[in-house]
């Protein structure tokens, strides 16, 4: 009788300690990876690939224990729509990762490359990889006028853009409008390369605290 309880006891107690790390496993922040080596969860072909992206970023905002897209380098993404982040959500990426407009990508004024999903967002960041706004293969667009700004967030609250390389854009690297707390982290980790065809790094309008 006393070697069946000693045993149960020994049962019990292997369960609960090969249960608690996966319990833990799971309240911990997770990541979702987009490749173009066909290693990702997501993964893309080096056309269109904001499709993919975007889905990455859906299913972060669908999933709370979720908080990460990850673009995995060396690969260029190219995108012909914008790229769309939700609430408290961190899009990063190796430093050989390159998300690069798409040639004559003909969109309109104001819309950039990368922004919020939806009409407002909270707890944004952005970090580790790098932009090609493709001036070369948008010609036809003039500068200045509000065309291919890399990242344009309205009505945000917490948005970081650190550890990045943005360079070749028609617009902006930058916009903020109409938000608050915003840290943007400057040379030599985050870049708006001002030697190649493009216009300003950072513009804001009504917003609040910036770091």
């Amino acid at each position: 009788m006393f070697r069946r309880e000693l045993v149960a006891s020994f049962l019990v107690f292997s369960f609960i300690f090969v249960c608690v790390p996966s319990a833990l496993c799971m309240s911990s922040p997770q990541t979702i990876y987009v490749a173009g080596d066909g290693s990702g969860d997501y993964n893309c072909a080096g056309k269109s690939d904001q499709v993919q992206i975007n889905q990455a970023l859906q299913f972060v905002a669908n999933n709370s224990e979720y908080t990460t897209v990850h673009l995995k380098g060396p690969f260029t993404y190219v995108i012909d729509d914008s790229i769309l982040i939700g609430d408290n959500t961190i899009l990063e990426g190796d430093s050989t990762a390159v998300i690069k407009l798409a040639n004559h990508a003909g969109w309109p004024p104001m819309k950039p490359l990368i922004q919020q999903m939806g009409g407002k967002g909270n707890n944004i960041t952005v970090r580790g990889f790098e932009v090609d706004g493709n001036y070369e293969g948008n010609r036809e667009t003039l500068l200045g006028r509000g065309y291919y700004n890399v990242m344009y967030f309205t009505y945000c609250n917490n948005v970081k853009v650190y550890n990045m390389y943005m360079h070749d854009g028609n617009g902006d690297g930058l916009r903020i409008n109409k938000g608050k707390t915003f840290s943007f982290t400057t040379t030599p980790y985050t870049s708006w390369d001002t030697t190649v065809c493009l216009y300003s790094g950072v513009k804001m309008w009504r917003h609040g605290t910036t770091e």
